[in-house]
């Protein structure tokens, strides 16, 4: 995993000032990307503002978006030169229960065959992110901590500065 890509949900992870625990969700093939093909979904990326894309040197695209619902979404889309192409993977960052959850979800547009590839290395690759967020959020989980304290110390000042500056609370 890149490093831009551990510091995105590293700083996600903050953001939401999440605990230790992980989870995740197994794939799900089907529509359930949001789109009705996965031409669609990239074409909306493409055009989306907030989207962030990343080029891997095998041919492989990711976009990193924001998700309104929930918290981060990672779409990754396989390479015109890949059996499964076309075929898409929707990686949802979120917290829920305390957790921080990943949910993914698939659509592949190619034989059945190389779907089926698609989908068990998909599985495979998302136990694998799983582990790494797991271990790299138990393991900054106090540098985290001491982040959140020291931004509440921070706007703990400013409020104070602001009510012995204006007399007010």
């Amino acid at each position: 995993m890149s490093g831009k890509l551990m510091r995105r949900s590293m700083l996600f992870c903050c953001l939401l000032g999440v605990g230790v625990a992980f989870a995740q969700k197994s794939a799900v093939p089907g529509p359930a990307i949001g789109y009705p093909d996965v031409g669609a979904a990239l074409r909306d990326l493409r055009a989306n503002p907030q989207a962030e894309e990343l080029q891997h040197g095998s041919g492989w695209t990711w976009y990193f978006v924001p998700d309104a619902d929930a918290g981060m979404a990672i779409w990754t889309f396989a390479p015109f030169s890949d059996p499964a192409y076309p075929a898409a993977i929707k990686r949802v960052l979120m917290m829920r229960d305390g957790a921080l959850v990943m949910e993914t979800r698939t659509m592949c547009q190619a034989s059945l065959a190389a779907c089926d590839a698609f989908f068990a290395a998909t599985e495979a690759d998302g136990k694998r992110l799983g582990e790494f967020l797991a271990t790299n959020v138990i393991a900054n989980a106090g540098e985290l901590e001491r982040e959140r304290a020291k931004r509440r110390r921070f706007q703990e000042q400013v409020k104070e500065a602001a009510r012995t500056t204006y007399g007010r609370p």
